[in-house]
């Protein structure tokens, strides 16, 4: 069920310095309706529900340095909020994914912002690294040409794959790969600088039949 537009009212409609400082700007803010509470110390991301906009809750991000050494999660997600059934940031930026005909698939909604920040609107989060196929039916369901998966540095090449797979066939898909090691080793592609994030993106690998034979051998390999 949606949650109350009230609720927003809580959070003053401003961010923490850190977030400024990774490149979220102002329009950015506005846009996607970022918020701070002082009284939890976290920056608040609004997630909205991707065909109507309605509010399904919000991921909450503490301001607090070494917060996990006191015992405090870094990140405060609304409990119950489906995150398998939407797409974060595709309410904002579905108009222009459609225009475009592409859409970037990152994990994380910071990605999306800091992308958004650089004019860069095609992109949208799982909110971690897991597609569902709930996921997969939106994102066929869109006016789209390509489908560019983006994880984290982190994500096995082999879990990239198999997101790849389920596109392979129907949509043109391809990945960003970190080929020259130009990422730390939990970076998302777009916490890069935009020149080399641009640099990453236009060296995507195509997600073809080869990749596709390797991916299925390894699936079989380890099913036997």
């Amino acid at each position: 069920d949606p949650m109350d537009e009230d609720v927003l009212s809580d959070f003053v409609p401003h961010v923490h310095i850190d977030i400024f400082k990774e490149g979220i700007i102002k329009r950015t803010i506005k846009k996607f309706e970022l918020g701070y509470s002082y009284k939890w110390k976290r920056t608040i991301f609004p997630v909205r529900y991707w065909m109507d906009g309605s509010l399904m809750g919000y991921n909450a991000r503490s301001s607090i340095p070494n917060c996990e050494e006191f015992g405090i999660s870094k990140y405060f997600i609304t409990p119950g909020m489906k995150k398998d059934i939407n797409l974060y940031g595709l309410w904002q930026n579905s108009k222009d994914i459609q225009k475009n005909g592409i859409i970037t698939v990152f994990e994380a909604e910071k990605s999306v912002l800091k992308r958004d920040s650089l004019k860069d609107s095609s992109c949208v989060a799982l909110q971690g690294h897991f597609m569902s196929d709930e996921h997969v039916r939106v994102i066929l369901g869109l006016n789209i040409k390509e489908v560019v998966i983006a994880m984290d540095k982190d994500v096995p090449l082999e879990e990239v794959w198999s997101m790849c797979e389920r596109f392979y066939g129907i949509r043109k898909v391809s990945y960003i790969y970190d080929q020259y090691n130009v990422l730390g080793p939990k970076d998302s592609p777009a916490d890069a600088p935009n020149k080399v994030y641009e640099i990453l993106f236009e060296y995507r690998r195509v997600y073809d039949l080869k990749c596709h034979n390797k991916f299925i051998k390894i699936k079989n390999e380890k099913n036997i």
